[in-house]
C-alpha cells in the first residue's frame, strides 16, 4: 500500500488554522456587521489570524460601495443589517458587481435565510457565534471556491 507523502512541503496540522503555506500577501477582508462589539471582536480575531481587514461597515449599501473601492478578496457579511438593504441584498449585489466571494454570518439558522442566501452565486454560510478556526477555514473554503469561479468565467 502506498503512503500519502508532502513532497517536502510543511505538514498541515488540523488543530491549527494556520495555512500551511503563507501567502506572499495578506487576505484581503471586508467586515460588515452592524454591531459594534461583534464588529470590533471580529475585525480583531481577523487581523490576529494575518488577515487583513479593508475596513469595516454596518450597512449593505456601505458594504456595496466599499467592496467596488476596496476590492477586498472577501467580504464577511452579517445577514441582519439595519436600513433598507439586508446582507443578502448587498451580498447579491456586490456579487454582481465585482464577482468578491461573499461569506455570509447570521444568528438565524432558519430555512428561510438559508434559501434567501442560497440564491447568491459563491457563498458561503456560517452561524455566529463563529469559533476562529472554522472562521479560517470558511474564509479559505470562499476564497478556492471563488478563484474556481473565475477561472471558469474566463474560458
Amino acid at each position: 500500500m502506498l503512503e500519502p507523502t508532502n513532497n517536502g512541503k510543511k505538514d498541515h496540522n488540523p488543530e491549527n488554522p494556520e495555512p500551511a503555506e503563507v501567502p506572499s500577501k495578506p487576505v484581503r477582508v471586508l467586515l460588515v456587521e452592524d454591531e459594534l462589539i461583534v464588529a470590533e471582536d471580529l475585525r480583531r480575531r481577523l487581523i490576529a489570524m494575518g488577515y487583513e481587514v479593508t475596513g469595516c461597515v454596518a450597512t449593505g449599501e456601505e458594504s456595496v460601495r466599499r467592496s467596488e473601492s476596496d476590492k477586498p478578496d472577501v467580504v464577511l457579511m452579517d445577514i441582519s443589517l439595519r436600513g433598507d438593504m439586508d446582507g443578502v441584498d448587498a451580498g447579491k449585489k456586490i456579487y454582481e458587481l465585482t464577482h468578491i466571494p461573499i461569506v455570509y454570518v447570521t444568528g438565524h439558522g432558519d430555512p428561510d435565510t438559508l434559501l434567501r442566501a442560497k440564491s447568491t452565486p459563491n457563498f458561503s454560510f456560517v452561524l455566529k457565534p463563529i469559533e476562529d478556526r472554522e472562521l479560517h477555514y470558511i474564509l479559505e473554503m470562499a476564497l478556492y471556491r471563488g478563484a474556481m469561479s473565475s477561472t471558469k468565467r474566463k474560458t
